[in-house]
């Protein structure tokens, strides 16, 4: 049996960064983790030649600890036009037709997310700082990166009032698209007393973050409803981004966790890296490696016992090893025998991917539907999905040549139960305007646990010492976000240090 200072089960995002810090340091450490890769929720795999996420992701390089522990540059980080656009009007003919009824391929079934990465990730909305059209093509210069300007640009204004006609307006960030203010004032989306309002409540936060935890927490809607912050800005826009980002469509998240969230948009550049998310955690994978730090995959721990002044670590169909401090950095998953740990609850995300050998628009924001149906329906939204892109506009590197990845997610469990492909694709058609009858279905990523819920108030420092050399680090310890999840590892380290030195 091998003996270790440090056994740190889980290579996640949380594992990975506590790992790297320890070996640093000069402990001896190793990294036990069950799944065949690294990263925990933030995996990507390869299917029919496309690169598929595991559930939608997005990485904000402006992250302090994201600074600290990544090169940014090594990842050819594409990044996403800081802009949404907001489906408004009528509904199109195409989404009455009966979508198609038969997939060239069976969904595969819930993704295993137990693992810890943390997400929902990021969770993780796209920004940018320019539009896709702006940036450097992909180093293959694929032609489908866009050129020239996007639909909605090609639009008429509205006249002031959110329109009654089908269409898509674009809210785009004031100094990363200056061109596009204009359109961002006629869209009817953005009246004056709403901007008042808006900055009421997220100003402070982005100029200080402290300001976003002083004093009483409270669910975001109430949050919003004292800042006076209502109509269409709210309704339209704001509501249906965020209910993806934070998995909540009911608005019962920290207020104080969303502030900070909307600070991170704002001052960052989101994006995904060429290879995928995946990327990320096999950077930091590589980094640990070379501070010392072993990691073997395929090693599932099922049991951590006390034995002496160690602990026991046992490892199914391989030999036990052993330490003096272990680090549980398994994220959401089911605790592990010998973990007194009750899991987090926490909020879940499906995302559906789709090939296609047209893209539905030129057009690289996250689209969402800013559509209310009547009151004493069945539902508030015209249905479940929450988020679209035509990943491919940003990202082309995740699809073959000549052929585009299209994503839509959803909550989980849904408002009105879960969502069908049928119930997809009709929204689809009718967000896009387009056919997508012969699109088809790479994947259905199932992930109940992708984020830790915030709900109020707000606790962004959780404990990590359990006691008796036991700590836990992950995102539920800190923020639910790639940020939360290496402050985390980093907090852990350190109390792992210090108290060996007692």
């Amino acid at each position: 049996m091998s003996s270790h200072d440090t056994i740190v089960i889980g290579a996640g995002l949380a594992g990975l960064r506590c790992a790297t810090r320890l070996a640093d340091a000069g402990r001896d450490v190793v990294v036990l983790e069950a799944g065949d890769a690294v990263g925990g929720r933030e995996r990507t795999d390869l299917v029919d030649g496309f690169r598929l996420d595991r559930g939608f992701h997005v990485l904000n390089p402006a992250y302090p600890a994201v600074q600290r522990a990544v090169d940014i540059d090594a990842l050819d980080l594409r990044r996403f036009p800081v802009a949404v656009g907001v489906r408004l009007g009528g509904f199109t003919d195409r989404a009455e037709q009966e979508p198609s009824s038969g997939n060239p391929r069976t969904p595969a079934g819930p993704t295993d997310a137990a693992e810890q990465g943390p997400s929902s990730g990021d969770p993780r909305t796209p920004a940018g700082s320019t539009d896709a059209a702006e940036q450097e093509p992909s180093r293959s210069r694929d032609p489908r990166t866009p050129a020239g300007p996007t639909d909605a640009a090609e639009q008429e204004p509205s006249s002031g009032n959110p329109p009654t006609r089908a269409t898509v307006a674009h809210l785009a960030h004031p100094l990363r698209h200056p061109g596009r203010i204009i359109e961002t004032l006629r869209s009817g989306l953005v009246r004056p007393g709403d901007l008042v309002a808006l900055a009421r409540w997220a100003a402070p936060a982005i100029l200080a973050p402290q300001a976003a935890t002083r004093g009483p927490d409270r669910p975001l809607s109430e949050g919003w409803d004292r800042a006076g912050l209502r109509g269409p800005l709210r309704e339209s826009v704001l509501e249906p981004f965020l209910a993806g980002v934070i998995a909540d469509d009911r608005q019962q998240t920290s207020d104080a966790f969303v502030r900070l969230l909307i600070r991170s948009f704002a001052l960052g550049r989101p994006g995904l890296p060429a290879d995928g998310i995946g990327a990320l955690p096999a950077q930091l994978a590589a980094t640990a490696r070379r501070a010392g730090a072993g990691i073997r995959l395929s090693h599932r721990v099922t049991e951590v016992q006390r034995t002496g002044r160690s602990w026991r670590v046992e490892i199914e169909g391989g030999d036990a090893v052993s330490a003096r401090t272990v680090v549980f950095a398994t994220g959401l998953a089911a605790p592990i025998a010998g973990l007194d740990l009750a899991p987090p609850r926490t909020r879940g995300l499906q995302t559906w991917w789709f090939a296609t050998d047209e893209a539905p628009s030129d057009d690289a924001a996250l689209r969402v539907d800013g559509r209310l149906l009547p009151a004493g329906g069945t539902g508030r939204r015209p249905g479940p999905v929450v988020n679209t892109s035509v990943l491919t506009r940003t990202v082309p590197s995740y699809a073959p040549a000549g052929q585009h990845l299209v994503h839509a997610t959803c909550l989980l469990p849904g408002t009105d139960g879960p969502a069908t492909e049928a119930d997809v694709r009709r929204q689809l058609a009718d967000l896009w305007d387009a056919d997508v009858a012969a699109w088809r279905l790479l994947r259905r990523d199932d992930i109940p646990d992708a984020l830790p819920a915030q709900d109020p108030p707000l606790r962004a420092r959780r404990p990590v010492r359990l006691g008796d050399g036991r700590y836990v680090a992950g995102d539920h310890r800190d923020t639910a976000s790639i940020q939360g999840a290496l402050v985390s590892g980093e907090r852990t380290a350190r109390a792992v240090l210090a108290d060996q030195v007692r």
